[in-house]
């Protein structure tokens, strides 16, 4: 779903939409000002020397198709836990360490939304947990490590991210859009 919803700015070269649509809280912030005053300039597809740098939106398209096929395979694990699949947990892993890389750039300076939260938080972690679960009421010979490593990562995973949680409501750890920090977006100065 993300994948299609940004393909089309990645396409136009339009970067300031682009990160208004995945990243919400970002999106909503005056910090994206200067997203839009650089866009206004010019878009990443004129090789004019203005705005954005040309073909920059190259590396906006390949986010956006890789979010779609991570999207797919997250449809080829949910069909995995459905019947029951020896390969459940692979199915599973690729859309949750996509999930974790979503984390560190977006939960961790704050920037997402609540949709990519839910992403991460909910939908992918217990998809690796029910398949590793499932996986073993199914096929009860699995070996342990395979199994500890299902269980341990989303839970360990689980257990940093409400660390960050804890230490944004604390205010250590605060957004960068409340404040400046080491991942705030460009300065115009």
């Amino acid at each position: 779903m993300a994948g299609l919803l940004t393909i089309g700015d990645g396409l136009s070269g339009n970067i300031a939409e682009y990160y208004k649509k995945v990243a919400g809280k970002l999106g909503m912030s005056p910090k994206i000002k200067v997203f839009d005053d650089v866009q206004a300039q010019g878009g990443c597809n004129d090789d004019n020397g203005k705005g954005y740098p040309y073909l920059m939106n190259r590396v906006f398209i390949q986010h956006s198709l890789n979010l779609f096929f991570v999207g797919v395979e997250a449809w080829v694990a949910v069909a995995c836990i459905a019947v029951g699949s020896r390969c459940v947990l692979l199915a599973c892993m690729p859309p949750f360490l996509f999930d974790v890389g979503y984390w560190v750039a977006m939960d961790i300076p704050d920037i997402g939304g609540p949709p990519g939260a839910v992403q991460t938080y909910i939908v992918s972690t217990a998809a690796v947990i029910l398949a590793t679960v499932a996986l073993k009421d199914e096929y009860p010979n699995i070996n342990d490590g395979e199994y500890f490593l299902g269980l341990a990562l989303p839970v360990l995973f689980m257990l940093v991210a409400a660390a960050r949680l804890v230490a944004g409501a604390a205010g250590i750890m605060p957004s960068v859009c409340d404040k400046v920090g080491s991942a705030a977006p460009l300065s115009t100065s």
